[in-house]
């Protein structure tokens, strides 16, 4: 349940995107038509993308008038902005302690692999609809960039989830079991890069060949873990 609206961070989630954006917008003060367009752009934008939804579409789902919509928000760009921004700036906060929160106390680099990879490509496939929405945006809108990811990718703004992550790194490291010359940017692109390239390859391109999610998930731990190990494992398949 979100216990926190507005201006403020989501304090808790279910780590679903629409149920948790649906709650909020159901909890914030404003006019009916305006949290009919939202919660129908929502929908619409996920089913059809941005290019291939329409705002005749939008009312239609939202049982209002386009004019309705555009009493509200002058452009489809001005909704669709409308429903990512809390998304990320409000919300992006409380997907980033659930997971932060469960990391394994662990002098194993592969013992915190198999959580990080595990957790972050089930989060990114129960909401694959909304982070295609979301990729979109944050790839065309600099302000919501830096509004949402400096916001919550930052230790020096005070984000204890954030410092966390960045102690866990730093012991591994300093127990050998990250190479020294690695930074926290080298980290995070070593796992990010692979993941998301894996998510978006089967839900934006299409699947090459026969899918074995269990093979796919030893391979991702393994490339990754031997982009940053001390040690990185040589021969046999991945298990």
């Amino acid at each position: 349940m979100i216990n926190q609206f507005g201006g403020t961070n989501m304090t808790e989630s279910t780590n679903n995107v629409f149920m948790d954006y649906r709650e909020w917008v159901a909890a914030q003060p404003m006019p009916p038509g305006k949290r009919k367009a939202l919660l129908a752009g929502l929908a619409v934008f996920a089913a059809n993308g941005y290019d291939g939804a329409s705002t005749q579409q939008i009312a239609d789902a939202a049982g209002i008038s386009q004019a309705t919509i555009f009493k509200y928000f002058k452009t489809k760009r001005d909704l669709l902005t409308a429903i990512v921004t809390p998304i990320i700036t409000n919300m992006f906060g409380a997907y980033q302690s659930s997971f932060v929160d469960h990391l394994p106390t662990t002098d194993d680099l592969q013992t915190l692999l198999d959580y990080v990879v595990t957790d972050r490509l089930h989060f990114l496939q129960v909401n694959a609809d909304a982070f295609v929405i979301l990729f979109s945006q944050l790839l065309t809108n600099r302000h919501l960039r830096e509004e949402g990811f400096t916001k919550w990718l930052q230790p020096d703004n005070g984000n204890a989830a954030v410092n966390k992550a960045v102690g866990t790194f730093k012991h591994l490291q300093q127990v050998g079991q990250i190479r020294p010359e690695m930074t926290v940017g080298d980290v995070i692109r070593a796992i990010a890069g692979p993941l998301f390239i894996y998510f978006l390859q089967g839900h934006l391109l299409g699947q090459l060949g026969p899918t074995d999610t269990a093979r796919d998930l030893a391979v991702l731990k393994r490339t990754i873990y031997n982009s940053m190990a001390t040690h990185p494992i040589t021969g046999g398949p991945a298990k």
